[in-house]
């Protein structure tokens, strides 16, 4: 079986090796949301560009008027 450390003690290691990896793990994960915020906001805005170009290339020839006529 596994030899268990107690939280408190590794929370408590006075050699900054703890609190080294914390700070490297805590500014990939910043990083990384960062840039992937970055290209889906990118992605999400040219996605919105190409769809109200296709819907205002529609020409709508029919009026709310002309609804009794269709049905």
């Amino acid at each position: 079986m596994a030899h268990r450390i107690p939280i408190g003690s590794f929370l408590a290691d006075e050699r900054g090796a703890v609190l080294v990896d914390w700070a490297i793990l805590t500014v990939a994960v910043i990083v990384t949301g960062n840039f992937l915020f970055e290209e889906v906001a990118a992605a999400t805005r040219h996605l919105a560009q190409d769809l109200s170009d296709t819907l205002g290339e529609i020409r709508v020839t029919g009026s709310f008027s002309d609804f009794d006529r269709y049905r």
